[in-house]
Formats: C-alpha cells, structure tokens, sequence
C-alpha cells in the first residue's frame, strides 16, 4: 500500500500521513475514528467538503490500509499549485506572494463552516514563523 501511496505522494508526505494516523490513533489499536477523518484529510492537503466525505461512507473504524486508500482514491482532490497560487493572489492585497494569516482567519470565518474554522485554527497554531502563508 506504501507503494502505491508514494508514487503518488511524496516521502514526506506519506510519513506525516502516517504521524496522522497515529496521532489520531489514541488507543494504539491500529484504528482511528471516522469522526478524525475529516481534520486528516484536510491536514493531508485535500480540498474536501463535509458532504464529500460523509458521502465516502467509510466505517466507524479506520485502519492505516483504509486511510491510505482514501488517500489514493481522493488524490484528485489535492490542489495544483496553479490553483494555490491563483488563490493566494485574489486575497494578497498587498502583491508580496502571502496572505496575512490574520486575513485568513477572516476568510476561513466568512465560510461559516465551524469544523473547517476548527481545524484551520489547529493547523495555524502548530504553524510557525511569520505569520505569513503563501504558494511554497
């Protein structure tokens, strides 16, 4: 499954694929809860809805395999970096290639959404540095 996952994704990215998992993995049974799957997907990179996600239908009970094949099933769901970068130019007021994460706080509240609002502020506080984000 490994394979698969890293010809898709980096090493990187699949080693913090499975630091999620066992972050998430509290009782070290090899399983997590579907309710985690949504702050996991999205802390994977993927542009997911809640209705994309409840509509996977996946058991209450998640293993690493099942985690990896949704990774591998959603891989169109990850942004290029065209779309990244198109993004971070309608909210960069100021033309430095960054938004402020202050502003997008402000936007990410605009979407009303209070799980994405959730996870988005765990992401920002385990960020550090400048207080900036942009396309790298």
């Amino acid at each position: 499954m490994n394979t698969q996952l890293k010809q898709i994704y980096s090493a990187e990215k699949v080693q913090r694929f499975e630091l999620l998992f066992l972050y998430h993995d509290k009782e070290m049974k090899g399983f997590i809860s579907s309710k985690d799957l949504p702050f996991i997907l999205r802390a994977a990179g993927l542009l997911i809805s809640d209705k994309e996600i409840k509509d996977l239908q996946v058991k209450e009970k998640i293993s690493k395999d099942d985690l990896f094949k949704l990774l591998i099933q959603l891989k169109d769901k990850r942004p290029v970096k065209q779309e990244i970068e198109a993004s971070v130019k309608v909210f960069d007021e100021n033309n430095t290639g960054f938004i402020d994460t202050k502003e997008l706080m402000g936007i990410v509240q605009q979407i009303g959404d209070e799980q994405v609002e959730k996870d988005f502020q765990l992401i920002l506080n385990s960020v550090k540095g400048e207080g900036e984000l942009g396309c790298d």
